[in-house]
């Protein structure tokens, strides 16, 4: 679970290798304090959206951002080169979000968290999570739709999320 949420937040092209190891050491520093075992699961989303951040912070001040999908290696491989290069505009597009609004959107839309459990991972409340939601599709969609490469993947994508995003 925690090798596919950073794959999915920093790409394929990226070795997460490190940041894992980052995640289970921070887990191992705090395992102590879960009094029920059902806690144990939004912990490691918790310290995994806090690794996200710091890891995006980290780059910010180095001055590169990272390309790469949102797909799965052996996906990405699979698909045609189109399809390849509609996965790097779309994470380009990620990459500009700000750090907040990229972790919201990669755990809700690309990993499929609940709301509440994207809001506990973040520490910000209900309402905060669906407005950095809203915020962050409007603008990827809004982007999509000036970029050639991913026009065609918008059939039906609205400028806000769907009902379902934010529920």
């Amino acid at each position: 679970m925690v090798r596919c949420i950073l794959k999915r937040a920093f790409g394929p092209e990226h070795d997460i290798d490190d940041l894992v190891q980052e995640v289970f050491m921070a887990l191992f520093d705090r395992v102590v304090t879960v009094r029920e075992p059902r806690a144990l699961r939004a912990l490691v989303i918790s310290i995994t959206a806090n690794t996200i951040r710091r890891e995006l912070r980290r780059r910010t001040a180095a001055g590169w951002l990272m390309l790469g999908g949102m797909t799965s290696t052996a996906r990405a491989r699979e698909a045609d080169l189109d399809s390849r290069e509609a996965v790097v505009h779309l994470h380009r597009i990620i990459d500009r979000l700000g750090d907040d609004y990229r972790v919201a959107f990669v755990l809700r839309v690309l990993e499929g968290l609940e709301l509440v459990q994207v809001a506990q991972a973040t520490d910000v409340s209900l309402a905060t999570t669906k407005r950095r939601i809203t915020r962050a599709w409007g603008r990827v969609v809004a982007r999509a739709r000036r970029d050639a490469a991913l026009v065609g993947y918008l059939d039906g994508m609205g400028s806000r999320p769907s009902a379902e995003v934010l529920s």
